[in-house]
């Protein structure tokens, strides 16, 4: 069993629909494969969706049972992803991917098995995320929509109504039993009437009378009398029948007035008010206890008179808990057992008939208290966690149901903080949709306030997380522009998000412009900060970066040795920035040409790291890879085996063979393997480190894919060019189904594979990949991008191997047009490209004669 289903209700009525799953289940045909329980809110679809369950897991009918909460589409593949970790173990970053990747296991395993999606709100939250049960699975839906497009062949459609009047009367019967009560049952018949015989409210109203010795005559007659108090709450188009809206919510109105009544007094009611503004379908515990919600809920029931009670205080996080108690007792909420994972759940017409009772300020209030409580528990270092998932889910109704109360003064720090989780959970698009969302709120609501800067930024920045290079770059100029309209071209925010954008627009592939705008902001932070200031540094960092990308390696290095002079003298020679800097001014050195002064430099750098922390600190293992990478690149592979091997096999000693740095020196070894000439062992250890990243990331991450090309390339290398070849082929067909054509890992791997079918010989075969990948790379990058300059290179290179000299000729002269433009007359490049012209031309006249 995979998920977490509700427990099952006191006193539970078996239904007619029951017996309509089982059969369904018993059955193979495709029109049995899909049961939609459908109908409206509180009348028990769940309830029978999970005892049709427990009857699964008794009879062990089905290997696999997966429960999924499917108000929203996030939360399905949160779902999906705890799913195919339980079931291979791999730990996912993209929750996207890893629902691909259950479905994918549904629709190929051997195993029999049952998904319950509770609580469909939309047909579109299951767009794409519907299993094929094919002849081993089933799947069960509860949902109160009847859309045409939850139809269809396949999808059997099982409606759930009310209790029918002898239902209702036998429920409520056993129920006053079970506590030892008889009560008349015209009275009983009478109040089962009078509750529309749905099933949540005769579970509260029975609770009510039970737990507070009442009659059901007496129950009615306080119900009736409520009945005409509430009758102006608007009902739900989608939830109970009009005549039964107003009667459900009465009996919560009696429910909770009593439970504020009960001691600690007066704390039900914004317990309610905060709960009903969370995810119906669980709540950590902990959020409710926060110490935020704590000092609401103490606030509250003290009127907002202060109270400096020592006393009072130790104990106000045993009143919280007995609130949560007293709320179950009365069947308000379902509260779990007070452990620090413990989830308390509402249902959602309990958490509307609650909204629409409060006041604007206990509203407010409210909100603002259950935000500060998700800040306060939400760690920082919690991204894939259950946790996380729980809190982003919690955080999402939230955003939806406390409208403009967390942006009418300003933007909390919650609203951030779950578009941040989108981006970290691998939701880029999510988050872009989120973000834009709340900033057409916060522009409405707070036009011109400060805050509406942070969530442009968070926009931009999902922007720039999904590759939207383009709309990124231009959402950062324009807060850049905005910001320094408002507060002046000097202004810290301007500083930051002008750095972010020489970082997106280097990611985007101009690294010339990425230089020119670290250099603008380096000169405009040491006016304004000063050349020492930490910030000031940062930048100098960066710009050594971008000049290194650039591939300005005397502008690296002397930006490298100004900023390393500067961070001996303020931190000394061994502090971890001064050694960082020493790194860095080695990779310039080594990428200007001198590759003895790079490992002279970082022999010394990892001596002093021994010196410093030990051969075994991760201080020292980043300068050891550097210096094995580097005897590399100065003709040492066999030093370089020598590095890695030992590097090897202490990280794992201290890491763990699973850890990414392990993973990491793995592929260095391999490349250091292959310059020995050690081929064989290479391509072994890149088998093992496939293995591991499939099963950390599963076949369909980015990482995995990427790690199918390597090992297909070190096949190719150690004599198997064919099957290289075959596999980058099927490589670029997943690559397109999983990350899109114009996923930069696509295009390369596409590269790859005209590479190899190069290799193989066929020359003519080869042709058309290498023109697909001309035009994808003008197409995604743009024409002045090295990337597409290698690509006409490329192409011209393999017509000229084709014998077209004529047709090399005029991809060579575009080429050198191109080249000269964006690289210069003077580049080392522009002058190859010439001379491949001049022998072509040579050739031609030979040939001619």
């Amino acid at each position: 069993m995979i998920g977490a289903m509700p427990r099952e209700a006191d006193c539970f009525q078996h239904r007619d629909q029951i017996d309509d799953i089982k059969r369904s289940l018993d059955e193979s045909q495709v029109a049995a494969q899909f049961q939609l329980l459908v109908g409206p809110g509180g009348v028990g679809k769940t309830q029978i969706a999970a005892h049709s369950v427990r009857e699964i897991l008794a009879q062990k009918s089905f290997d696999v049972v997966v429960w999924a909460s499917a108000n929203s589409r996030e939360s399905v593949q949160s779902a999906y992803t705890q799913a195919i970790s339980t079931l291979t173990g791999a730990d996912l970053e993209d929750s996207e991917q890893a629902a691909k990747r259950f479905l994918a296991w549904a629709q190929t395993t051997s195993k029999s098995w049952v998904v319950v999606l509770d609580d469909v709100d939309s047909p579109a939250t299951l767009r794409g995320l519907w299993p094929d049960p094919r002849a081993n699975g089933r799947v069960i839906v509860t949902t109160r929509r009847r859309d045409a497009a939850l139809g269809g062949i396949g999808r059997k459609l099982i409606s759930v109504g009310l209790f029918d009047s002898t239902e209702a009367e036998r429920y409520l019967r056993e129920k006053l039993a079970a506590q030892g009560r008889v009560d008349n049952p015209n009275d009983i018949s009478a109040l089962a009437a009078a509750l529309g015989y749905l099933p949540l409210a005769l579970a509260q109203a029975a609770a009510y009378i039970v737990d507070f010795n009442l009659s059901c005559a007496t129950y009615r007659r306080l119900f009736s009398e409520r009945r005409k108090a509430l009758s102006e709450l608007l009902p739900d188009a989608d939830s109970l029948p009009d005549d039964h809206q107003a009667t459900v919510t009465a009996t919560w109105s009696l429910s909770i007035e009593q439970a504020d009544l009960l001691p600690p007094s007066r704390m039900a009611r914004p317990m309610l008010f905060m709960a009903a503004l969370l995810d119906p379908n669980g709540i950590p515990e902990s959020v409710l206890t926060s110490p935020s919600a704590i000092e609401y809920l103490e606030d509250f029931s003290l009127g907002g008179d202060a109270v400096n009670s020592s006393e009072r205080a130790a104990d106000a996080v045993d009143r919280a808990t007995a609130t949560l108690r007293n709320l179950h007792r009365l069947s308000l909420v379902e509260a779990g057992s007070g452990s620090p994972s413990a989830t308390v759940h509402i249902h959602a017409l309990v958490q509307r008939a609650i909204v629409e009772s409060c006041k604007d300020d206990e509203f407010r209030d409210a909100a603002i208290a259950v935000a500060d409580g998700l800040l306060e528990v939400w760690p920082e270092d919690s991204v894939h966690s259950k946790l996380d998932q729980v809190l982003r889910a919690n955080t999402e109704v939230l955003y939806q149901t406390a409208g403009s109360a967390l942006h009418e003064d300003f933007c909390h720090d919650v609203l951030i903080r779950l578009g941040q989780s989108y981006i970290e959970a691998g939701f880029s698009t999510a988050a872009v949709a989120y973000y834009g969302d709340l900033r057409s709120k916060v522009e409405s609501t707070i036009p011109g306030h400060w805050d509406t800067f942070f969530v442009r930024l968070g926009l931009a920045d999902a922007l720039e997380q999904g590759g939207n290079y383009t709309e990124a770059i231009a959402e950062y100029k324009s807060i850049i522009r905005d910001v320094a309209n408002n507060r002046g071209q000097d202004d810290s925010l301007v500083f930051l998000v002008r750095s972010s954008l020489a970082e997106a627009v280097g990611a985007s592939g101009d690294t010339k412009g990425s230089v020119q705008v670290f250099e603008e902001l380096l000169r405009d932070r040491i006016r304004v900060q000063g050349s020492n200031h930490e910030e000031t540094r940062d930048t100098r960092r960066r710009l050594v970066a971008a000049r290194s990308a650039d591939e300005d390696y005397p502008g690296a290095i002397a930006t490298c040795e100004e900023l390393l002079a500067d961070e001996v003298a303020i931190y000394g020679p061994d502090h971890h920035h001064s050694r960082h800097t020493r790194i860095h001014l080695a990779e310039a050195v080594g990428d200007s040409g001198d590759v003895h002064g790079a490992v002279r430099i970082l022999e010394e750098i990892a001596s002093d790291a021994v010196r410093l922390y030990g051969p075994s600190d991760p201080e020292t293992f980043t300068c050891r890879d550097h210096l094995g990478n580097w005897y590399l690149k100065d003709g040492r592979p066999s030093k370089a085996v020598s590095v890695f091997r030992e590097l090897l096999n202490d990280e794992t000693k201290a890491m763990g063979e699973w850890h990414p740095d392990v993973i990491d020196t793995q592929w260095s070894l391999i490349r250091a393997l292959d310059q020995c000439g050690a081929s064989g062992e290479a391509l072994v250890v890149a088998e093992d480190v496939f293995r591991k990243l499939v099963s950390i990331y599963g076949p369909r991450s980015a990482r995995s894919l990427n790690a199918r090309g390597l090992l297909a390339h070190w096949k190719g290398r150690n004599g198997e060019i064919f099957t290289a070849r075959e596999e980058f082929s099927q490589l670029v067909a997943d690559c397109e189904e999983y990350l899109g054509a114009d996923h930069l890992m696509t295009v390369d791997m596409l590269q790859h594979l005209a590479r190899w079918i190069d290799a193989s010989g066929d020359l003519d075969a080869a042709l058309p990949v290498y023109r697909r990948v001309l035009t994808d790379r003008l197409r995604i990058h743009g024409p002045d991008d090295g990337r597409v300059l290698n690509a006409r290179h490329a192409l011209a290179f393999h017509l000229m191997e084709m014998g077209d000299s004529e047709g090399a000729m005029d991809f060579f002269r575009v080429l050198l047009e191109e080249q000269s433009r964006v690289l210069g007359e003077d580049h080392p490049d522009v002058q190859h490209t010439r001379q491949h012209l001049e022998d072509l031309e040579s050739d031609i006249a030979w040939y001619g004669e």
